[in-house]
Protein backbone atom coordinates (compact mmCIF):
# COMPACT_ATOMS: atom_id res chain seq x y z
CA UNK A 1 0.00 0.00 0.00
CA UNK A 2 1.32 3.46 -0.84
CA UNK A 3 0.30 6.99 0.02
CA UNK A 4 2.93 8.50 -2.27
CA UNK A 5 1.57 8.55 -5.81
CA UNK A 6 3.89 9.13 -8.77
CA UNK A 7 3.26 9.42 -12.48
CA UNK A 8 4.49 6.44 -14.46
CA UNK A 9 4.35 3.90 -11.63
CA UNK A 10 2.11 0.84 -11.79
CA UNK A 11 -0.79 0.51 -9.35
CA UNK A 12 -3.77 -1.56 -8.27
CA UNK A 13 -6.78 0.42 -7.03
CA UNK A 14 -8.77 -1.25 -4.28
CA UNK A 15 -12.26 -0.07 -3.29
CA UNK A 16 -12.15 -0.50 0.48
CA UNK A 17 -15.75 0.45 1.21
CA UNK A 18 -17.58 -1.02 4.20
CA UNK A 19 -20.93 -0.61 2.41
CA UNK A 20 -23.15 -3.70 2.48
CA UNK A 21 -20.84 -5.31 5.01
CA UNK A 22 -17.86 -5.02 2.67
CA UNK A 23 -19.66 -6.61 -0.29
CA UNK A 24 -18.53 -3.77 -2.59
CA UNK A 25 -14.80 -4.21 -1.98
CA UNK A 26 -12.55 -5.13 -4.86
CA UNK A 27 -9.71 -4.28 -7.25
CA UNK A 28 -10.65 -2.09 -10.22
CA UNK A 29 -10.22 -3.81 -13.59
CA UNK A 30 -11.60 -3.58 -17.13
CA UNK A 31 -14.03 -6.22 -18.39
CA UNK A 32 -12.63 -7.47 -21.69
CA UNK A 33 -15.70 -7.55 -23.93
CA UNK A 34 -17.58 -4.47 -22.67
CA UNK A 35 -14.61 -2.36 -21.39
CA UNK A 36 -16.74 -1.54 -18.35
CA UNK A 37 -14.67 -0.80 -15.24
CA UNK A 38 -15.69 -3.42 -12.70
CA UNK A 39 -13.73 -5.26 -10.00
CA UNK A 40 -11.94 -8.43 -8.96
CA UNK A 41 -12.34 -9.66 -5.42
CA UNK A 42 -8.74 -10.81 -4.86
CA UNK A 43 -5.30 -9.81 -6.13
CA UNK A 44 -4.30 -13.44 -6.69
CA UNK A 45 -4.84 -14.44 -10.31
CA UNK A 46 -5.44 -10.90 -11.57
CA UNK A 47 -4.71 -10.33 -15.24
CA UNK A 48 -3.06 -7.14 -16.59
CA UNK A 49 -6.45 -5.43 -17.04
CA UNK A 50 -6.24 -4.52 -13.35
CA UNK A 51 -2.95 -2.64 -13.73
CA UNK A 52 -3.12 1.15 -13.90
CA UNK A 53 -0.68 4.02 -14.25
CA UNK A 54 -0.99 7.74 -13.53
CA UNK A 55 -0.36 10.61 -15.93
CA UNK A 56 0.06 14.16 -14.66
CA UNK A 57 -2.74 16.51 -15.65
CA UNK A 58 -2.23 19.91 -14.02
CA UNK A 59 -2.19 19.24 -10.29
CA UNK A 60 -4.20 16.04 -10.74
CA UNK A 61 -3.82 12.66 -12.46
CA UNK A 62 -5.34 10.89 -15.40
CA UNK A 63 -5.74 7.17 -14.70
CA UNK A 64 -4.72 4.92 -17.58
CA UNK A 65 -5.12 1.18 -17.87
CA UNK A 66 -1.71 -0.21 -18.84
CA UNK A 67 -3.05 -3.22 -20.74
CA UNK A 68 -5.80 -1.64 -22.84
CA UNK A 69 -4.38 1.88 -23.07
CA UNK A 70 -7.78 3.27 -22.02
CA UNK A 71 -8.57 5.84 -19.32
CA UNK A 72 -11.06 6.33 -16.51
CA UNK A 73 -13.41 9.00 -17.92
CA UNK A 74 -15.53 11.51 -16.04
CA UNK A 75 -17.95 9.55 -13.86
CA UNK A 76 -21.72 9.83 -13.93
CA UNK A 77 -23.83 9.53 -10.80
CA UNK A 78 -24.76 5.86 -10.13
CA UNK A 79 -23.99 4.85 -13.74
CA UNK A 80 -21.58 2.16 -14.91
CA UNK A 81 -18.29 3.55 -16.22
CA UNK A 82 -16.79 2.43 -19.53
CA UNK A 83 -13.07 3.04 -20.10
CA UNK A 84 -12.41 5.53 -22.90
CA UNK A 85 -9.68 6.87 -25.16
CA UNK A 86 -9.59 10.09 -23.14
CA UNK A 87 -9.78 10.46 -19.38
CA UNK A 88 -10.84 12.87 -16.69
CA UNK A 89 -8.28 14.47 -14.34
CA UNK A 90 -8.75 13.15 -10.80
CA UNK A 91 -7.71 14.57 -7.46
CA UNK A 92 -6.38 11.97 -4.99
CA UNK A 93 -6.83 13.29 -1.46
CA UNK A 94 -5.46 11.20 1.40
CA UNK A 95 -8.02 10.22 4.02
CA UNK A 96 -7.44 10.48 7.76
CA UNK A 97 -6.49 6.78 7.96
CA UNK A 98 -3.28 7.70 6.10
CA UNK A 99 -3.59 4.83 3.61
CA UNK A 100 -6.69 5.40 1.49
CA UNK A 101 -7.80 8.20 -0.83
CA UNK A 102 -10.96 9.95 -1.82
CA UNK A 103 -10.80 10.35 -5.57
CA UNK A 104 -12.70 13.24 -7.16
CA UNK A 105 -13.21 14.15 -10.83
CA UNK A 106 -13.43 17.60 -12.37
CA UNK A 107 -17.24 17.35 -12.27
CA UNK A 108 -17.23 16.78 -8.50
CA UNK A 109 -18.07 13.07 -8.76
CA UNK A 110 -16.28 10.76 -6.34
CA UNK A 111 -15.13 7.23 -7.16
CA UNK A 112 -17.82 4.94 -5.79
CA UNK A 113 -19.12 1.47 -6.53
CA UNK A 114 -22.31 -0.54 -6.60
CA UNK A 115 -23.16 -4.09 -5.59
CA UNK A 116 -22.49 -5.65 -9.02
CA UNK A 117 -18.93 -4.30 -8.92
CA UNK A 118 -19.23 -1.44 -11.41
CA UNK A 119 -17.28 1.77 -10.80
CA UNK A 120 -19.80 4.63 -10.56
CA UNK A 121 -19.77 8.27 -9.55
CA UNK A 122 -21.33 9.77 -6.43
CA UNK A 123 -21.71 13.45 -5.59
CA UNK A 124 -22.10 13.51 -1.81
CA UNK A 125 -19.91 12.51 1.11
CA UNK A 126 -16.42 11.35 0.17
CA UNK A 127 -17.19 8.42 -2.07
CA UNK A 128 -15.53 5.10 -1.33
CA UNK A 129 -12.06 4.96 0.25
CA UNK A 130 -9.58 3.80 -2.39
CA UNK A 131 -6.43 2.00 -1.27
CA UNK A 132 -3.57 2.16 -3.78
CA UNK A 133 -1.09 -0.68 -4.12
CA UNK A 134 2.17 -0.10 -5.97
CA UNK A 135 3.21 -3.12 -8.02
CA UNK A 136 6.17 -4.04 -10.18
CA UNK A 137 7.30 -6.99 -12.24
CA UNK A 138 10.16 -9.08 -10.89
CA UNK A 139 12.16 -10.54 -13.79
CA UNK A 140 13.17 -14.18 -13.93
CA UNK A 141 16.32 -15.47 -15.61
CA UNK A 142 17.12 -18.87 -17.07
CA UNK A 143 20.15 -20.95 -16.14
CA UNK A 144 20.89 -23.75 -18.59
CA UNK A 145 23.53 -26.34 -17.80
CA UNK A 146 24.74 -28.53 -20.67
CA UNK A 147 27.03 -31.46 -19.96
CA UNK A 148 29.03 -32.80 -22.89
CA UNK A 149 31.90 -35.21 -23.39
CA UNK A 150 35.25 -34.30 -24.92
CA UNK A 151 33.83 -35.06 -28.38
CA UNK A 152 30.86 -32.73 -27.98
CA UNK A 153 28.27 -35.44 -27.35
CA UNK A 154 25.53 -34.32 -24.97
CA UNK A 155 25.53 -36.28 -21.72
CA UNK A 156 22.90 -34.33 -19.80
CA UNK A 157 21.05 -31.00 -19.92
CA UNK A 158 18.99 -29.06 -17.44
CA UNK A 159 17.45 -25.61 -17.15
CA UNK A 160 15.74 -23.68 -14.39
CA UNK A 161 14.20 -20.24 -13.88
CA UNK A 162 15.38 -18.08 -10.98
CA UNK A 163 14.04 -14.73 -9.70
CA UNK A 164 16.48 -11.90 -10.32
CA UNK A 165 19.09 -11.54 -7.59
CA UNK A 166 18.65 -15.00 -6.10
CA UNK A 167 21.80 -16.44 -4.53
CA UNK A 168 23.24 -19.37 -6.44
CA UNK A 169 26.31 -21.60 -6.28
CA UNK A 170 27.11 -23.80 -9.24
CA UNK A 171 26.90 -27.50 -8.43
CA UNK A 172 28.31 -29.66 -11.19
CA UNK A 173 26.56 -32.97 -11.87
CA UNK A 174 28.48 -36.14 -11.06
CA UNK A 175 28.37 -38.45 -14.08
CA UNK A 176 29.52 -42.01 -13.59
CA UNK A 177 32.78 -42.90 -15.34
CA UNK A 178 33.49 -39.24 -16.22
CA UNK A 179 35.71 -36.54 -14.75
CA UNK A 180 35.25 -32.80 -15.32
CA UNK A 181 37.54 -31.40 -17.98
CA UNK A 182 36.37 -27.81 -18.46
CA UNK A 183 33.63 -25.37 -17.44
CA UNK A 184 32.65 -22.41 -19.59
CA UNK A 185 29.91 -19.81 -19.24
CA UNK A 186 30.15 -19.64 -15.44
CA UNK A 187 32.57 -16.73 -15.38
CA UNK A 188 29.83 -14.21 -14.52
CA UNK A 189 28.05 -16.40 -12.01
CA UNK A 190 29.32 -14.44 -9.03
CA UNK A 191 26.91 -15.89 -6.51
CA UNK A 192 23.72 -14.22 -7.74
CA UNK A 193 21.47 -14.73 -10.75
CA UNK A 194 21.28 -11.44 -12.67
CA UNK A 195 21.13 -12.59 -16.29
CA UNK A 196 20.43 -15.59 -18.50
CA UNK A 197 23.31 -18.07 -18.38
CA UNK A 198 24.34 -21.08 -20.41
CA UNK A 199 26.99 -23.14 -18.65
CA UNK A 200 28.76 -25.86 -20.61
CA UNK A 201 30.56 -28.52 -18.58
CA UNK A 202 32.89 -30.75 -20.54
CA UNK A 203 33.65 -34.20 -19.17
CA UNK A 204 36.33 -36.71 -20.08
CA UNK A 205 35.85 -40.44 -19.82
CA UNK A 206 38.00 -41.94 -17.07
CA UNK A 207 39.26 -44.54 -19.51
CA UNK A 208 40.87 -41.74 -21.50
CA UNK A 209 43.35 -41.10 -18.71
CA UNK A 210 44.61 -37.75 -17.48
CA UNK A 211 46.24 -36.39 -20.58
CA UNK A 212 47.04 -32.84 -21.47
CA UNK A 213 44.17 -30.91 -22.99
CA UNK A 214 44.86 -28.50 -25.83
CA UNK A 215 43.19 -25.11 -25.43
CA UNK A 216 43.28 -21.86 -27.34
CA UNK A 217 44.62 -18.72 -25.65
CA UNK A 218 41.11 -17.29 -25.37
CA UNK A 219 39.79 -20.45 -23.71
CA UNK A 220 42.69 -20.40 -21.26
CA UNK A 221 41.89 -16.86 -20.20
CA UNK A 222 38.28 -17.60 -19.43
CA UNK A 223 38.67 -21.02 -17.84
CA UNK A 224 40.51 -20.11 -14.63
CA UNK A 225 41.03 -22.59 -11.81
CA UNK A 226 38.31 -25.05 -10.75
CA UNK A 227 38.15 -28.00 -8.43
CA UNK A 228 36.40 -31.18 -9.56
CA UNK A 229 33.13 -29.95 -8.03
CA UNK A 230 33.16 -27.09 -10.50
CA UNK A 231 33.89 -24.39 -7.91
CA UNK A 232 36.05 -21.55 -9.14
CA UNK A 233 39.18 -20.98 -7.06
CA UNK A 234 41.51 -18.01 -6.76
CA UNK A 235 44.54 -20.29 -6.19
CA UNK A 236 45.51 -23.88 -5.41
CA UNK A 237 46.29 -24.41 -1.73
CA UNK A 238 46.02 -28.18 -1.17
CA UNK A 239 47.15 -31.27 -3.09
CA UNK A 240 44.65 -32.76 -5.51
CA UNK A 241 43.33 -32.76 -9.06
CA UNK A 242 42.28 -29.42 -10.56
CA UNK A 243 41.23 -27.89 -13.87
CA UNK A 244 43.58 -25.03 -14.68
CA UNK A 245 42.91 -23.06 -17.87
CA UNK A 246 41.23 -26.09 -19.41
CA UNK A 247 43.95 -28.55 -18.41
CA UNK A 248 43.87 -31.20 -15.73
CA UNK A 249 46.61 -30.53 -13.21
CA UNK A 250 47.62 -32.86 -10.40
CA UNK A 251 49.14 -30.96 -7.48
CA UNK A 252 51.20 -33.18 -5.15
Amino acid sequence: VTANLKAGNSYLFYDNSDANGGARKGYRKIVDDTKVINRALAAEGLDPSATWTLEVSGSNFKVKNEYYGLYVPALARSAATTASATGDAFNFSLNSDGESFKVTGTNGMFWDGVANGDLVGWNSGNGHPIKVYEIWASPFFKLQIRCIDQDGNVLRTSEKLFPAGEAYSLITPVIEDYDILDISGAENLDGFINDNYEVVITYINESSGIGEVTTTPDESKKSGIYDLMGRRLSRITTPGLYIVNGKKVLKK
